[in-house]
């Protein structure tokens, strides 16, 4: 902040009072100085808030935050006028320290409980995810079984294909409009079943902290495990879920073919709550209900599709779907029969009469398989699909191998070559 001569005194605000007018809203600081009291010269709620802002506006390195805040005008963004001496990056360190020991999550817990309560947010479903942070370098202190952190950055299963390099794993936590209410960093090798496992277990104490008590919970397809459905089922500690049904089941595959085979959708109509623009319309659902057996009980699985504007001449494919309720853990031994299914469900659709243009692209709430892919006899994607080459290069690359173009206004295709992923 620049001082003018007088009474005057400039800074360049930008968007701060607008996120400094929701910290102060839901409370921040008033939580961090009640749940990590100590003697400072800045209380470690006015530091939290500033670091809030200094994270919102680029993120400054700690041994130049005093600088970030010296361009502040503190007593309009904290509420109270501080110098930047007393952010200096030996008092960030005790504050972080101290925020460490008290446990992030405790804090984060106290505050989402006034943001739900003070913005009346529907709890009524929760959803739940997990991602991968990819870092580098060795990390030698977790080597010591008695290192004492929270968790463990190590190799795991990594979702932006870095298996090179080490990992920790974040689970989120969510409800209305995308809001996490619970937050939590996870050992790197730690697999989606287990956190899963781990959270159900005091699901309904998170949820029953907002004021929850009959939510459903919404998951991939790792949420289906023996133990975790025995959770769920239970009468005082379960809930009810939405997720999707893995491939490995067998059961996965019975029910595609019953819905293939069947053939009778029910119409659910739009779903998209976002409004529809010229160029994209909203999808209009339907749905195929059946049960199968699955790890504990019976249970109701529901196959769902929608129309989608494509390429013509693509052949739709079938996939299944599911809610909730339903005895043995009956894994496939033959996993290639999904490869079958899901062809023979295209070759169907292409002796059946279709609309030009459109097709139906089979989707589902609780589980689905990716399209396939039509390709010519060299592997390639056919034009106008995605990751298909443009005409010229296509031209230049048949002139190259002296090998007929593929012709996709007669709709001459030289083979098809379903992927499933």
């Amino acid at each position: 902040m620049r001082v003018m001569p007088g009474i005057l005194s400039q800074s360049d605000v930008r968007h701060l009072p607008i996120i400094a007018a929701f910290v102060k809203k839901i409370g921040v600081a008033e939580e961090v100085d009640r749940l990590c009291a100590m003697e400072s010269d800045v209380s470690p709620g006015l530091v939290a808030s500033a670091m809030i802002l200094d994270t919102l506006s680029g993120r400054s390195p700690l041994y130049r935050f005093e600088r970030f805040v010296s361009e502040l005008d503190t007593e309009l963004l904290l509420g109270e006028e501080v110098t930047a001496e007393k952010f200096n990056d030996d008092a960030l360190g005790r504050v972080l320290s101290r925020l460490c020991e008290v446990g992030t999550g405790r804090i984060f817990t106290s505050i989402i409980v006034r943001v739900a309560k003070l913005f009346e947010l529907d709890t009524s479903h929760v959803h739940h995810d997990t991602t991968s942070h990819t870092v580098y370098g060795d990390y030698e202190l977790y080597d010591n079984e008695n290192h004492g952190q929270p968790f463990v950055i190590t190799y795991g299963f990594n979702k932006d294909h870095r298996p090179d390099l080490k990992q920790i794993v974040h689970s989120l936590l969510c409800v209305d409009h995308g809001i996490p209410i619970r937050s939590k960093l996870e050992n790197g090798n730690k697999s989606d079943k287990t956190v899963n496992e781990d959270l159900l277990r005091r699901i309904c104490e998170v949820m029953g902290k907002l004021g929850a008590k009959d939510f459903l919970y919404v998951a991939d397809c790792a949420l289906v495990t023996q133990t975790n459905l025995e959770l769920m089922s239970d009468t005082k500690k379960g809930c009810h879920f939405v997720t999707k049904l893995p491939e490995s089941y067998s059961e996965c595959i019975q029910a595609i073919d019953r819905a293939v085979t069947a053939d009778a959708w029910e119409d659910l109509g739009i779903l998209s709550r976002q409004a529809p623009t010229r160029k994209r319309k909203p999808a209009s659902y339907s749905g195929f209900e059946t049960s199968v057996s699955a790890p504990g009980q019976a249970w109701h699985f529901l196959q769902g599709g929608s129309p989608c504007r494509v390429r013509p001449n693509q052949p739709p494919v079938s996939s299944v779907a599911g809610i909730e309720e339903g005895v043995n853990d009956n894994r496939t031994r033959y996993p290639k029969r999904t490869q079958r299914i899901l062809r023979a469900a295209g070759e169907a659709a292409l002796s059946k009469a279709i609309q030009p243009r459109y097709v139906n692209k089979q989707s589902a709430t609780v589980l689905m398989f990716r399209k396939p892919t039509l390709r010519d006899r060299y592997g390639e994607i056919l034009e106008g699909l995605p990751g298909s080459k443009s005409v010229a290069r296509r031209e230049r690359d048949a002139r190259n191998l002296g090998g007929p173009m593929v012709s996709l206004r007669e709709g001459k295709v030289d083979q098809l070559i379903t992927e499933v992923t």
